[in-house]
């Protein structure tokens, strides 16, 4: 594995946009808005305080998995 210096900087590729993950789960953009505001997608950023948000690919795959489970 990497060492804490030398780990890979997140790229875009490591997010999807509200948009994509709308798409991916099969749901609206709005329901999106309000689960990474219920906090479902932990380590979502926003590219500046009013810009898009990202959201972390593993964040979503959590998700997809926590939801097979249910």
């Amino acid at each position: 594995m990497y060492a804490q210096s030398e780990r890979p900087a997140h790229t875009e590729h490591d997010y999807l946009t509200v948009t994509q993950t709308a798409a991916r789960l099969g749901v609206s953009d709005r329901a999106v808005l309000k689960w990474i505001k219920q906090g479902y997608f932990p380590g979502t950023i926003r590219i500046s305080p009013t810009g898009p948000y990202r959201i972390p690919i593993v964040a979503i795959e959590q998700y997809e998995q926590n939801r097979r489970v249910s």
